[in-house]
């Protein structure tokens, strides 16, 4: 649920049902068409997640409290085509000596369907990239995504090409 979002009281019995319903898939995944019984640890930790609401919540809560203290910043705010940005955070979830990629449509390439660059991950998830935007962008404000550990980031940068 996002803060300020109305609840919805249907929401916990949809989340539950779908929850059995990949529990199910997994099980006939991992035994094949056999419908054989899951280890007693495994079924119980589904029905402690299945059913504990306030697990969820603090685990959500952990999660939300380490997205808000991460940050990115792109430097300069505003350049010129064909110019360098740099684009970095002080920490983040990222690993140590892990590639980290930065994702725009300002970039080169096609990688993720709009361009990308790459840098390596320093300690405590820092990482600092600078790379030259295309020489062909439009005026306007451009958005750095970054993906690092198979999984998005949930901030993003912003400059402005003139």
């Amino acid at each position: 649920m996002f803060i300020g979002s109305k609840p919805n009281p249907n929401r916990a019995a949809f989340e539950s049902e779908a929850l059995v319903w990949w529990a199910k898939t997994e099980e006939v995944a991992l035994y094949g068409s056999e419908q054989r019984p899951w280890p007693a640890a495994l079924r119980a930790a589904i029905r402690f997640v299945v059913g504990g609401g306030l697990a969820a919540v603090l685990l959500l809560g952990a999660g939300v409290a380490r997205a808000t203290s991460l940050r990115l910043l792109a430097t300069p705010k505003v350049v010129a085509p064909g110019s360098f940005v740099r684009v970095s955070a002080t920490g983040s979830p990222c690993l140590a000596r892990d590639q980290v990629t930065l994702i725009s449509a300002a970039y080169p390439g096609h990688a993720f369907g709009i361009g990308a660059v790459y840098g390596q991950v320093e300690n405590r998830g820092a990482f600092s990239v600078r790379a030259r935007i295309r020489k062909d962008l439009q005026a306007g404000w451009y958005r750095v995504g970054v993906r690092c550990g198979g999984g998005n980031l949930p901030v993003s940068a912003h400059f402005r090409v003139r």
